[in-house]
């Protein structure tokens, strides 16, 4: 067995995202291994700082996932996780375009639009989180986890690929590496025998 992929995600949302998204297509690629989703967003710049330089002295794998929110580009947004966590290799940053919320709903087809009453669009790019919270607040009370549970019952990870390009970058990424530890588990496995 490979050892554990990790992604440090910002909150709940992130976390539950990649609890049913993540995992399983990371699962499906690679079944000896698991992931483990850590929530960042309420623990001290220090304590991940020792986490994450853990992580690399023993060689493990590991994703720093961030919203790009209000910086002008990618590399802003990676720098500025870098700032907060100096052990953090820029290579390990994934930043959401823009907000996790553009990721919900770009797994949704028109037919999943229509049933949640969420508005279809073509891309998600620059769906920021104010058009989940609208729909939130109207259709759902603000329920937000039966509001995410609807949408990621929904979800398409075909669909999200086509519509948010970061999405498509990171799944790219994901399964990059995911080729990656197969060929190390097989060199593994061949000197065990």
């Amino acid at each position: 067995m490979i050892e554990p992929i990790v992604f440090f995600v910002e909150g709940k949302d992130d976390k539950r995202f990649f609890e049913r998204i993540i995992s399983r297509f990371f699962n499906s690629l690679l079944r000896k291994t698991e992931a483990h989703i850590v929530m960042y967003a309420q623990k001290r710049g220090e304590d991940l700082k020792k986490r994450i330089k853990a992580l690399r002295e023993i060689g493990w794998e590991y994703f720093f996932v961030t919203d790009k929110n209000s910086a002008k580009c990618i590399s802003e947004a990676k720098e500025r996780a870098k700032q907060r966590i100096c052990e953090v290799d820029l290579s390990r940053i994934i930043v959401v375009v823009p907000e996790i919320e553009a990721w919900y709903l770009a797994g949704l087809d028109k037919k999943a639009c229509q049933e949640i009453g969420v508005p279809f669009q073509d891309s998600t790019d620059t769906v920021t989180k104010k058009v989940f919270e609208e729909v939130l607040a109207l259709k759902y009370n603000g329920n937000r986890r039966y509001f995410t549970q609807r949408l990621l019952d929904k979800f398409s990870l075909e669909t999200a690929k086509r519509k948010n390009r970061s999405f498509a970058y990171f799944v790219s990424k994901l399964s990059h590496l995911c080729r990656r530890l197969s060929r190390k588990m097989g060199k593994q496995q061949q000197s065990l025998r």
